[in-house]
């Protein structure tokens, strides 16, 4: 990784059709992560294909992503949007937590309002 670089990780979780789709949600996190860090990242994918927000069981890039933001290898962590993450309020503030503790930015492509 060259001097300044920023390591950023996308986090994906979803299915093959629709506005949730991976390549949909792959497309939009590369889109954020080049607006906002420039052309100078490095870009490491976390993805969860067919699997439930419900529950953490089976999430294992998610549970990679939190091992790498525990070692201190991302910067920034971008991902679709917040039901990407948990559709559990408990889990999404325990995971956000760990991660901004971590002084790992937490970026989500779309906000809901």
């Amino acid at each position: 990784m060259e001097k300044d670089e920023i390591s950023v990780g996308l986090y994906l979780r979803g299915d093959f059709i629709g506005n949730n789709s991976l390549e949909h949600q792959k497309e939009e996190c590369i889109k954020k992560a080049h607006k906002l860090f420039g052309d100078n990242i490095t870009i490491t994918f976390y993805v969860d294909e067919g699997v439930s927000a419900r529950s953490l069981k089976g999430r294992i890039g998610l549970n990679h992503m939190i091992l790498d933001v525990r070692m201190s290898k991302l910067d920034a962590i971008i991902t679709y949007d917040i039901s990407r993450i948990s559709r559990t309020l408990t889990h999404c503030l325990c995971i956000i937590e760990e991660i901004r503790d971590s002084n790992v930015k937490f970026i989500l492509v779309k906000e809901r309002g």
